[in-house]
């Protein structure tokens, strides 16, 4: 039937108050249970105390076996009801009233004000006793499920994952005590040990670090994969300190969260907590004090790392006796033997063996262009590095610098002094034999090498037989290019002179070496740092790198530790990003080598 329960409800202000709801239900139940249609409670009134039904053309009050209401004020248990008729249970009221069109029945609820708190409790189970299931049935069931579900059953899936044996489909796999997803990285970890038994995901095994029964995850588990990670104190120098021993990588790197804290602990406290007071952790080790990164807190300047040439390489910088034969990988053994030295921001001086003024090229009357940082600088996808500067990729692109010396010679290669005396030489001997081949070529050169114009090279009559005129000229060029008054490679090239007869190992062009990362064991995202409060472009990069002002490539062109402070802070400051240890720093330190890749000298 389509019943109208009317609710009535008087304020405070003596106003009585209705509010109508619906019911299609095939009998009003009435009662202190939460499902009865009309909940009333009190001390009497039992949990389905009476129910309203049709019966033929009328309705009638039914109480359960032992139960009476009042209708009209005489106790009943069983009483058809008549528009008008008044019931009362345990002092609430209600009232049978015309039903509305559109329902079968109608009545009227006034609830009592007398309701005792403890009625509330009543009227809900709170306690074992009030179901059919006894304390002691119910501890006896608890207890044999909780040692199923957390002993046996992963008990039984874990001896049948350790004999590859196909997990039964009636078991639990692991995922059902999972205590959360593993990052991205290791869920290929465990996909690698799945059980080829079964092929969904949920065979996946947890065996791949979780090797022992009841064990935590193990450093050699950690190590099976990250072989390459070093400790963040070596062996030898954690002995020295009075930090103990190191601690399990499980206790800084947490999984099973999603990869939501990136597997890493990023509290300052970590990281201070030991850094703040050398001589309680470190001992005899030197270790900076450091206590936060607000101009406050301890912390010392910036140190960049610089790679240096080693004090005992030969005098005249050769990779050979003979620089012609030198390969690339008598290059290559040369530039690994530099050194790297850390030295304080303000005091560096860095020995790249390059000639190069940044003040020069971003000035635009001197190049006759406009040029940017970002004209050489091309990020790297990781948003902190820069592509190294090399000369076929970024000084020859857009035709900036060739390296020509005569209109209709072609192009010296570049990293190859003997190739280029070479090629020198070939293009005399062609010249004095009237080769009709040699015409200037057209060339559309933006800037030139410093102090080189597009000329013919050697001018100057010359009296010797056409071969000897040749090898003579070749070598005026040769000294041009690379002699200490000249003005070709030895423009940006460091050339020492060996005072040798021999014109092909006179002038050793010395390796170059360019610093890929100042802070090899940090992080910095030129990335984020792109747009700074009202400055972008140009303008953002110049305010921390001062090249417009820096004559020699010596210059080190990073800022010190105050200006970071001005922009962050690892307190909440107004107007400053905060940051943490971590946001910088690297717990574990790279490779000093593997952290620079350097410059190719012969590009």
């Amino acid at each position: 039937m389509n019943a109208l329960i009317r609710s009535l409800r008087t304020g405070a202000d003596g106003v009585t108050e209705s509010q109508d709801a619906e019911a299609r239900v095939d009998s009003i139940t009435i009662g202190s249970a939460a499902d009865c249609t009309i909940q009333l409670l009190g001390r009497d009134i039992a949990a389905r105390h009476a129910s309203i039904a049709r019966t033929g053309a009328g309705f009638r009050i039914r109480c359960a076996p032992g139960r009476q209401v009042r209708v009209n004020d005489a106790a009943v248990a069983v009483q058809p009801l008549e528009i008008g008729d008044r019931i009362e249970i345990g002092g609430h009221r209600l009232r049978v009233i015309a039903a509305p069109a559109g329902f079968d029945f109608a009545l009227e609820v006034q609830l009592s004000g007398n309701v005792d708190a403890r009625d509330f409790e009543r009227a809900f189970r709170t306690d074992l006793d009030q179901t059919w299931l006894s304390r002691r049935a119910g501890a006896w069931i608890l207890g044999v499920l909780t040692l199923s579900l957390a002993l046996i059953i992963p008990l039984e899936s874990y001896f049948i994952h350790r004999h590859g044996r196909a997990t039964p489909s009636a078991l639990p796999d692991d995922s059902w005590w999972s205590a959360g997803p593993l990052i991205p990285a290791h869920q290929l970890v465990i996909a690698a040990h799945a059980n080829p038994a079964r092929h969904d995901p949920a065979s996946k095994s947890c065996n791949a670090c979780h090797e022992k029964l009841f064990i935590h995850v193990q450093d050699p588990a950690c190590k099976q994969c990250h072989k390459s990670v070093m400790d963040h104190v070596p062996v030898a120098d954690l002995a020295r300190t009075k930090l103990g021993a190191a601690p399990r990588c499980a206790q800084c790197h947490r999984d099973h969260d999603g990869g939501a804290s990136l597997l890493a602990l990023r509290a300052d406290d970590s990281c201070v907590g030991c850094h703040a007071d050398r001589h309680a952790a470190f001992g005899p080790l030197e270790v900076a004090i450091v206590s936060g990164f607000s101009r406050g807190n301890a912390h010392p300047p910036f140190s960049v790392t610089l790679f240096k040439p080693p004090a005992d390489e030969s005098p005249d910088g050769s990779v050979a006796a003979d620089q012609c034969v030198a390969s690339d990988k008598d290059l290559a053994d040369q530039l690994a033997q530099w050194l790297p030295v850390r030295e304080p921001v303000k005091q560096a001086h860095d020995e790249s063996r390059l000639k190069f003024s940044h003040k020069q090229h971003l000035d635009e009357a001197q190049m006759h262009a406009r040029l940017e940082c970002a004209s050489c600088h091309t990020p790297e996808p990781d948003g902190e590095h820069f592509v190294p500067v090399t000369m076929g990729r970024t000084c020859a692109t857009g035709g900036c610098h060739q390296l020509t010396f005569d209109a209709r010679a072609p192009e010296l290669p570049h990293g190859k002094p003997c190739e280029a005396m070479f090629v020198i030489e070939d293009f005399y001997a062609r010249l004095v034999s009237g080769d009709p081949t040699l015409r200037p070529k057209p060339r559309e050169v933006a800037l030139r090498l410093p102090d080189r114009e597009q000329t013919q090279a050697i001018t100057k009559p010359c009296e010797s037989p056409g071969f000897a005129c040749a090898h003579q000229r070749a070598e005026e060029e040769i000294t041009r290019q690379f002699g200490p008054k000249g003005s070709g490679c030895v423009s940006c090239h460091m050339v020492r002179e060996t005072q040798g007869p021999d014109i092909y190992n006179r002038y050793r062009v010395m390796p170059v070496r360019l610093t890929y990362d100042y802070f090899p064991n940090t992080h910095f995202r030129h990335q984020d740092h792109l747009v700074q409060k009202d400055l972008s472009g140009q303008d953002a990069c110049l305010s921390c790198h001062p090249a417009n002002k820096s004559e020699s490539s010596a210059d080190v062109l990073i800022p010190d530790i105050d200006k970071c402070q001005e922009c962050h802070s690892d307190r909440p400051i107004v107007d400053q990003v905060a940051v943490q240890c971590v946001s910088c720093h690297t717990y574990h330190p790279l490779p000093i080598m593997q952290a620079s890749r350097g410059a190719d000298a012969k590009q």
